[in-house]
């Protein structure tokens, strides 16, 4: 007998690998960065431009000033941004502050809006971006560009203003269509390009519907940049068009993921469109074609694997387990846990606009307890289902460490939670014949069973985690038939 998976949705938008035309998705480039490095814990890097035309956009009568790149710093520091420029005679000036992650490769997008009046230029625009760190300033930039944001679907387009302003964190700067494979000197004041010299390589793929070449993270691919993983919990990923790239320039640097056929080879492969492409012409038209059905599919297998893990590891819930011990919340407390503050960005939140994130994914098996993260929702977003090995820094996951409790080896491994797979194993009968004979988990929705959706889900991720165990084996194994549960059929 052969399990089944559930049935695809049918395909409710348009996709493939042709879509802009010019590219597949499936090219790339080898390029490398620049580095600058100054003995000072301080440097300054400034550009300018002598007028930008100003372009309305989401029908506000507003322009986008926006600056976008990717830097990999070697030490812990901090940037401060400004925008400053000339309009209507009149001097402006924004600043942004951003704690970089150190490494490892940051994405950084900044914009601020203008009002557009008379005059449909600014001048003398100046960027400057101020770097503060404890050490030595030594980094690797990537891709800079600043300009007025001037994609044509934001041109009188209103109602792509809400779909911008959704998790723009993930989807900064690649959001902005800004032009990353630019030169960096082109518009730069201070310090001299001879400051730079030639830094770490990048990968740049082609997105198939802007064909843009914008950066994948070839050395940490699960810490994705421009493009989302394609086969996250399936790797390695065999679909070629998705894990496999063919170079596109001459005179390339070598790298050890050059496969023998002259191609790069990722492990987990990469979504055809980058993330604003995803976003804006996939995920867009898609969700409002999902039905109530549909989310409540989501929730409810999340649900479903949240309820498992507890009565395997005969956990009470959290909440209720908290409050009658320690006569107060669990929210509050991790809240309070965590000074009140993101842990990911240091951003300071209310109770209310925290997401607990269960530290170790809940995917994975591990439950939400005591040892949960006060996340901001964007950074949230951002961690989804990743390990805290995958997300977090040394520094970070340090500090983690001492904060949850959770021991450093813990969070430096990407392993399923093994307790309870000896335990789902060991109740296996009780698993198939009680737990997925749920009523919710049995019923049918536009041709998909809930439990059909929870066995996958777990079966994933124990073969993912380099498990050799088959459930429905381990079923057979022990009861001598084949569950009633699921959806199976014969060979």
């Amino acid at each position: 007998m052969r399990f089944r998976t559930y049935k695809r949705r049918d395909t409710t938008r348009e996709s493939g690998f042709h879509t802009s035309g010019e590219t597949t998705g499936s090219e790339c480039k080898i390029v490398k960065s620049w580095f600058f490095h100054d003995k000072n814990k301080s440097a300054l890097l400034k550009f300018y431009k002598k007028s930008i035309k100003l372009v309305d956009i989401f029908g506000l009568n507003k322009a986008m000033l926006a600056l976008g790149f990717y830097i990999f710093p070697e030490s812990k520091m901090s940037v401060e941004i400004k925008f400053k420029y000339l309009y209507q005679d009149k001097k402006c000036s924004t600043n942004f502050a951003i704690d970089l992650d150190y490494n490892k490769w940051n994405k950084i997008g900044v914009h601020d809006y203008i009002d557009i009046l008379k005059n449909d230029e600014i001048e003398n625009v100046f960027i400057e971006i101020a770097f503060s760190g404890e050490k030595e300033i030594s980094y690797h930039i990537y891709g800079l560009d600043f300009d007025i944001v001037t994609q044509p679907h934001y041109i009188d387009n209103e109602n792509a203003l809400s779909e911008f302003n959704k998790k723009t964190a993930i989807t900064v700067p690649e959001t902005y269509y800004l032009n990353h494979e630019q030169d960096i000197a082109l518009n730069l004041v201070n310090p001299s390009i001879n400051a730079f010299k030639e830094g770490k390589i990048l990968v740049i793929k082609s997105c198939n519907r802007c064909s843009r070449y914008i950066p994948i993270n070839i050395d940490e691919e699960r810490t994705t940049l421009a493009y989302s993983n394609h086969c996250a919990s399936r790797a390695p990923c065999t679909h070629k068009n998705f894990a496999k790239y063919k170079i596109m320039n001459k005179n390339y640097p070598k790298i050890e993921q050059i496969n023998e056929d002259n191609q790069v080879q990722t492990y987990y492969g990469h979504q055809l469109e980058c993330k604003a492409c995803k976003k804006f012409f996939v995920n867009a038209p898609l969700n409002p074609m999902r039905t109530s059905t549909q989310h409540r599919e989501d929730s409810l297998r999340r649900r479903a694997i949240e309820v498992l893990v507890d009565t395997l590891l005969d956990n009470e819930w959290i909440y209720h387990k908290f409050r009658k011990q320690e006569k107060k919340e669990f929210d509050k407390h991790i809240w309070e846990t965590f000074d009140k503050k993101c842990f990911n960005c240091g951003k300071s939140i209310t109770v209310n606009e925290m997401d607990l994130d269960h530290t170790m994914p809940l995917a994975y098996l591990w439950p939400l307890d005591i040892h949960a993260t006060c996340l901001c929702s964007s950074c949230n977003s951002k961690k989804s289902d990743l390990f805290p090995v995958e997300f977090y820094d040394k520094d970070h996951l340090v500090q983690l460490s001492k904060i949850t409790k959770l021991s450093l080896e813990i969070l430096s491994s990407k392993i399923i939670n093994l307790e309870a797979v000896k335990k789902l194993v060991s109740k296996i009968d009780w698993f198939f014949d009680e737990f997925l004979m749920h009523k919710d988990y049995q019923k049918v929705r536009e041709g998909k069973k809930a439990a059909d959706q929870i066995y996958h889900s777990i079966q994933k991720v124990i073969i993912a985690s380099g498990l050799k165990i088959d459930l429905i084996k381990e079923y057979n194994r022990k009861t001598n038939k084949y569950p009633k549960s699921i959806t199976l059929k014969h060979d």
